[in-house]
């Protein structure tokens, strides 16, 4: 099973990509001479109504916030276990608890990525879903398309 959906991944992938190229090139702005605003571009790829754009802002702005005050704790102990490692002895005990709170503060960085994502996927209609899931499918097959390209392949 695993086969034929990789294989009908790679097949279809290409042909759905050049069919909704010059579609992805208007709704995405700027190409390789400038910069494209990641929020316009899921924004149109999923065709997101202005109702859910203003949920979904609001989502992002809350996961910023949780987020950074754990990203500014995760630096500053693992400066603290940098410190710690390069003690002329370092203290195991101090290093394996600094490991710990660097390791539950990622943890929790994860968790609310998690939260995050699902709340933004109760905002989706069906369609915009499996538009999502499609996506997903195709990032996770991403990387072999160098190797295609190499062999000539794709």
């Amino acid at each position: 099973m695993k086969k034929t959906l990789l294989l009908v991944c790679i097949v279809l992938l290409p042909l759905a990509a050049l069919a909704q190229h010059h579609q992805f090139r208007t709704m995405a702005g700027p190409g390789p001479d400038g910069p494209q605003d990641p929020f316009r571009v899921v924004t149109r790829f999923l065709e997101l109504t202005p109702e859910q754009e203003e949920a979904w802002r609001a989502l992002m702005e809350g996961l910023r916030a949780q987020q950074q005050p754990l990203a500014d704790q995760v630096r500053s102990l693992e400066e603290a276990l940098r410190e710690a490692m390069t003690a002329p002895e370092p203290d195991p005990a101090a290093v394996g608890a600094l490991v710990l709170e660097i390791h539950a503060l990622r943890d929790q960085m994860r968790l609310n990525e998690e939260a995050y994502r699902a709340a933004f996927e109760a905002l989706l209609t069906e369609a915009q879903m499996v538009k999502l899931q499609r996506l997903r499918q195709a990032a996770e097959l991403a990387p072999l398309f160098p190797a295609f390209r190499e062999t000539r392949l794709m």
